[in-house]
């Protein structure tokens, strides 16, 4: 009888870590993309390419909360920040629109119809931008800087619209390419001293409690977050205080093309979206 009871609780365990292995979480999902493009910046390295890489660098932001960078690679050749997205499907965005849309096959429906599944993701061009912002506030802006924005194999993009000259956006089976061509055309620009001092400021914050964590983690999924970007026109956002009205005093992110765009966040994280009546509205604003 025990011996049944043992085969039962083995086949269990086995079905728990078989469905784990087919259903990883989203972090278990991150987790992968970011180990595979941390690989392949290794072996890049093991080529001949100088420089260091590290993993989840939580940097500090001005209103008291962290910016993860999911991969930097700093080299000889300059700083290299990478969004990692481990996504399957679809992939369609545009960098001035704030959410990117991911399809996925999803089966038939009992009529025999293919059907889709999208799911919805902030516009990584922007989420990049404000981790590169974050860093230059650490180390000064005097080394280039490199956005990539790196999606897995499962992906296609296949429509997708960036600014080259800021971001590049590839497939992580093009990366050890990429890099390849990096060793081979950019010039030095980080001595081995360089590339020690940086790390020494770097590696720390790759070492933060698991309370900071969890901390940004909720500020990602809080219901109403501050934008990087006014998500009306797509100008940077300035921290103001009201001088006139019921809310004098008050603190409230702006966009720095007023009195163009009229859009506002207030510091609570209450948005307000409307201008006040008396105000002209923006008539050429993003549809987002």
């Amino acid at each position: 009888m025990w011996i049944l009871f043992l085969i039962v609780i083995i086949g269990l365990a086995f079905a728990v870590v078989f469905y784990h292995i087919k259903n990883p979480s989203a972090k278990t999902k991150g987790e992968i993309g970011e180990h595979v493009i941390s690989k392949l910046i290794r072996r890049a390295i093991r080529q001949g390419l100088s420089g260091f890489v590290l993993s989840n660098v939580y940097l500090p932001k001005s209103d008291g909360g962290t910016s993860e960078i999911d991969v930097l690679f700093v080299s000889s050749k300059g700083i290299f920040v990478v969004e990692s997205k481990n996504f399957a499907g679809y992939v369609f965005g545009d960098d001035q629109r704030k959410q990117w849309t991911v399809s996925l096959y999803a089966g038939k429906n009992w009529l025999g119809i293919k059907q889709t599944k999208k799911y919805f993701f902030y516009n990584p061009v922007w989420q990049n931008r404000s981790h590169i912002k974050n860093l230059w506030k650490l180390i000064g802006q005097d080394t280039p800087t490199y956005s990539l924005i790196v999606f897995s194999n499962r992906c296609d993009l296949i429509n997708v619209r960036y600014d080259p000259s800021e971001s590049l956006i590839l497939r992580s089976d093009k990366l050890l390419s990429f890099f390849t061509l990096v060793k081979r055309e950019y010039p030095d620009v980080l001595s081995p001293h360089d590339l020690q001092r940086l790390y020494g400021i770097l590696a720390p914050f790759t070492q933060v409690r698991e309370e900071t964590k969890l901390a940004h983690i909720a500020a990602i999924h809080s219901p109403n977050p501050i934008p990087d970007r006014c998500p009306w026109c797509g100008g940077a956002l300035v921290l103001r205080s009201a001088t006139r009205g019921t809310h004098i005093g008050q603190q409230f992110y702006g966009c720095s093309n007023y009195p163009k765009c009229h859009y506002r966040c207030h510091v609570s994280l209450q948005r307000d979206n409307q201008p006040e009546r008396r105000k002209k509205k923006f008539q050429n604003r993003p549809q987002v």
